[in-house]
């Protein structure tokens, strides 16, 4: 029989859309009419080494049958045509183009999964943030790996049936929430379809529905001018979760509650925004935009490409790679030159068979040589090995965790091997040419089996290749007590770290946004008391701007060489992008176990394996009678600019971008307070040359009664103290602040004269 094949393309990114920098998932279905084959589905587009870079997924099929996958794309650059093809026994059978256009990075991407919400009145309500795309998705457009959900801000579910979801497509959301991921869900009379397969995130656990009078809670916290005029809502209720958070009651029933997920956050909204009396409130603008208006907060070493040259300085930190000792090289030479002169002299005296000399100098070079080729042989190894560099992100109450890692395989002969990179883990390339990776220059990812892997990997003799990985891994035991005190004055952070793993934690480092404080190593069962105060500095924890206590050593050995060029790859990237949100408390060191499951198929290898643990704790908060002062620890933060963040190192000199950049902080925890007393912003000058007047630059505060700049008077270094404080506060602590240079102050220079600039808030609760 002639094979008859056919596929359809039933979903590309999210809705047709995808994000520069993010995996792309396309959802594909291929159906065989014609006798039994296995095939490859591959996906491919033409590289920077004029190779092709392709991922596929081998698969089979039967006679009358219909499959569909998911195919996980990683653009490199700029992606704007692909070809999807199906293959078997190295022929195409059939193939289709694909053009593709994905919006920039910083831009947000909002799925919309609801049949009673449009996505242009969702995209409407958003618009004035400028940045906003909004598309509408069904079940099967979700993503069964949590890397295909990388380009997607947040997820809009309301009245669907969520229970029809698969475990994979669970998980996967599960994985992205913890990565920064928003989820907004809604309840009403419809709240039990909703809450199907989405009640294990949710910050209530639903079991009934009630009727309030109004909504009036929501008008007061979104500070709406639409009142809703007492028309009566219909709420789905349930049970509060121990570590949820409500934002807006009615009558003593939660409306608005939110549950920090990881860096992520849901939401849940007890009426139906399809409903009335949400369907008309002119609020609506404002809930969607305060919720769902902004990037997640996210710290920057997650960024899926590290600084390149710092990466391959710790690739390169393998005893094979390395030259022997020279006190080895300088003894061999010695016996060489002491047996090929002397000793063979006074042997062949000895013997009265000087005329040998001619046959013994040779064969004597030839033994030394042979000598010095099997030593330099022992010292590059027999077996490969793999080189596991790994950053691996842990949250509190999150049983998964999330790993970027960058693996190199050292090979002492020419070879090609078949890297299984595992499960949960697709490979992306390290460079972005990646020349020689495979023949022909190519870059082939196959899934087999549920495995990623990357078959005929090419290295020469004594050569490594590399490549970056993107997975999770389970969770270490870490648990804490720690309780954050809230006063008039300087908070303080105290209680206890436990470390209920089997691994040791070395050169342990708990780091706040603003300072950090060095714990040892932490063995297995280790209980460390903390007490700390959240005081700040003007130039935040060194971890973050300067080298970490424990990321440089005096000491040169090969592992304070990877731990030093792992640290300097992560950190190098953070002033190169945009993803450069440093907030939060958390518990960093190494281990020297392999937690990745990346390996070889059907060869043994050796490995080397180096890992920075990075467990984000959440303190709970208790407080004292009176005002409450609330530091800049407590505040998350994003910027505007990718080159600007609240804390400048003096050696990154930066020229203010045209119409200056803006700060948003925001409150790490929910705080529920009735009056804002202060609010300071304290700016620093730079320390590099002489230091400026505070006149060269302009700031100013946004105000959100007005909806418009406010421009900060009689500027002074140092703490400035803001008159009328609650004009500049908004829905969940949220402070505006733009810089800008001035330019009849400085002189005409227009590089940034800030070293730190951060907010200090006091509030009555």
């Amino acid at each position: 029989r002639s094979i008859v094949l056919g596929f359809v393309v039933g979903a590309f990114g999210f809705g047709g859309n995808c994000k520069e920098n993010a995996w792309v998932p396309i959802r594909v279905t291929v159906e065989n009419n014609g006798p039994d084959l296995q095939a490859r589905v591959q996906v491919a587009y033409a590289n920077n080494a004029n190779g092709q870079s392709m991922y596929g997924a081998e698969i089979s099929l039967p006679t009358a049958s219909r499959k569909e996958i998911f195919l996980y794309v990683y653009p490199q650059n700029y992606l704007g045509r692909l070809t999807l093809s199906v293959l078997s026994g190295g022929r195409e059978l059939t193939s289709t183009p694909l053009n593709v256009t994905c919006i920039a990075g910083q831009n947000l991407l909002i799925g919309l999964l609801g049949s009673d919400l449009s996505a242009s009145s969702l995209a409407g309500a958003l618009s004035s943030n400028g940045f906003a795309r909004v598309t509408s998705l069904q079940l099967a457009d979700l993503p069964d790996r949590s890397q295909g959900w990388e380009g997607l801000d947040a997820l809009v579910v309301s009245g669907v049936d969520t229970g029809a979801m698969s475990d994979a497509q669970r998980s996967a959301l599960k994985a992205w929430l913890a990565q920064g991921g928003k989820l907004l869900a809604t309840g009403g009379p419809r709240w039990q379809e909703t809450a199907a397969g989405l009640g294990e995130f949710l910050p209530v656990e639903l079991n009934a529905t009630q009727t309030v009078s109004d909504l009036s809670g929501l008008q007061d916290y979104f500070q709406s001018a639409d009142a809703f005029d007492g028309q009566a809502a219909i709420l789905g209720v349930g049970k509060l979760r121990p570590e949820a958070d409500i934002l807006v009651e009615q009558n003593g029933i939660p409306v608005l509650a939110q549950r920090a997920f990881g860096f992520g956050t849901v939401y849940y909204l007890a009426a139906d925004p399809a409903l009335q009396p949400l369907s008309d409130w002119g609020g609506m603008g404002n809930l969607y935009g305060n919720l769902l208006g902004s990037r997640a907060i996210r710290s920057s070493w997650l960024n899926a490409i590290w600084d390149s040259y710092a990466a391959n300085q710790a690739l390169s930190a393998l005893e094979a790679l390395g030259l022997p000792p020279a006190s080895s090289i300088l003894c061999l030479l010695g016996v060489y030159i002491l047996v090929i002169g002397p000793l063979n002299y006074l042997v062949l005296r000895y013997f009265k068979r000087q005329e040998l000399a001619w046959i013994t100098i040779p064969a004597l070079v030839i033994l030394f040589t042979l000598i010095g080729y099997f030593s330099g042989f022992l010292v590059r190894g027999v077996r490969p090995v793999l080189n596991r560099l790994a950053v691996v992100q842990a949250w509190e109450g999150v049983d998964e965790a999330q790993a970027h890692a960058l693996v190199g395989v050292y090979s002492p002969v020419r070879a090609k091997y078949d890297l299984d990179a595992g499960e949960s883990f697709l490979p992306y390339p390290f460079e972005e040419a990646n020349q020689g990776f495979q023949p022909s220059h190519d870059w082939l990812s196959l899934e087999q089996g549920g495995a990623m892997v990357l078959p005929d990997l090419l290295v020469e003799s004594s050569g490594m290749k590399a490549t970056f990985l993107s997975g999770s891994l389970p969770a270490l035991p870490f648990s804490h007590n720690l309780v954050i005190t809230l006063r008039k004055n300087i908070p303080t952070m105290s209680g206890t770290i436990t470390n209920a793993s089997p691994y040791t934690l070395k050169e342990a480092v708990l780091v706040t946004p603003n300072s950090e404080r060095d714990l040892g190593n932490l063995a297995p069962g280790a209980v460390q008391n903390i007490s700390l105060s959240l005081r700040s500095g003007p130039q935040g924890a060194s971890f973050y701007n300067q080298a970490s206590q424990f990321s440089y050593y005096s000491g040169g050995s090969l592992q304070d060489i990877r731990h030093n060029a792992l640290i300097n790859a992560i950190r190098s990237t953070r002033q190169q992008t945009g993803d450069k949100v440093d907030a939060g408390i958390y518990l960093i060191g190494w281990l020297d176990e392999g937690l990745l499951p990346t390996g070889l198929q059907g060869q043994g290898f050796d490995s080397v394996d180096t890992t920075l643990y990075v467990m984000m704790l959440r303190p709970t908060f208790t407080y004292q009678p009176g005002p409450l002062q609330i530091p800049p620890d407590l505040f998350t933060w994003e910027s505007s600019d990718p080159n600007f963040s609240p804390y400048l190192p003096d050696y990154w000199q930066q020229s203010t971008p045209t119409g200056g950049y803006v700060l948003r902080f925001k409150l790490a925890a929910p705080l529920r307070y009735h009056t804002v007393q202060a609010l300071t912003v304290t700016l620093n000058p730079s320390s590099y040359g002489s230091a400026p007047s505070p006149s060269a630059i302009n700031a100013f505060l946004w105000d959100w009664e007005s909806a418009a700049w406010t421009q900060m008077q009689g500027l002074a270094w140092g703490d400035n103290h803001i008159p009328d404080p609650s004009h500049y506060v908004g829905v969940g602590g949220t402070i505006r602040l733009r810089i800008d240079q001035n330019q009849n102050g400085n002189s005409g220079q227009s590089w940034n004269e800030l070293q730190s600039s951060y907010v200090t808030l006091v509030v009555e609760p």
